[in-house]
């Protein structure tokens, strides 16, 4: 029981890094967007 225990903590602490990471990314990916929406307009501006 013991090694299930410390397994399931192991399992745990992994699965709330992934979750960590996965926010990481998920925010990097809202910037990246963010600034993609930004040159499209700047870009657009000086075509005009």
């Amino acid at each position: 029981l013991e090694k299930t225990k410390s397994l399931a903590q192991q399992l745990s602490r992994e699965a709330t890094q992934i979750d960590t990471e996965a926010d990481t990314s998920y925010q990097h990916s809202l910037r990246l967007l963010s600034s993609a929406t930004q040159l499209q307009g700047v870009s657009d501006q000086s075509f005009q």
